[in-house]
């Protein structure tokens, strides 16, 4: 059964270590997991979630125009990368 996860707080609260951690885990374990960021989201390169300790794996992108849950409904549901 698929799971979205949602997690919102302050700067420097550590979000995207929580999520790469968590996406590790959930491979580590056969999992698979489907990473998503806006695509007007360049920070750490276009199409990649990465967290200020210098980690970084590849995500799918969306725009604004997207429907999310169709996106995601299309999706092999395998993971895109490892940093």
């Amino acid at each position: 059964m698929a799971k979205l996860h949602f997690h919102y707080s302050t700067m420097n609260a550590g979000k995207s270590t929580l999520l790469l951690q968590a996406s590790h885990n959930y491979i580590e374990r056969g999992m698979q997991t489907y990473l998503l960021t806006a695509n007007f989201d360049d920070r750490t390169g276009k199409g990649q979630i990465g967290s200020r300790i210098g980690i970084a794996v590849e995500a799918d992108t969306y725009t604004q125009a997207e429907d999310l849950f169709a996106k995601a409904d299309r999706q092999p549901h395998r993971h895109r990368g490892r940093g």
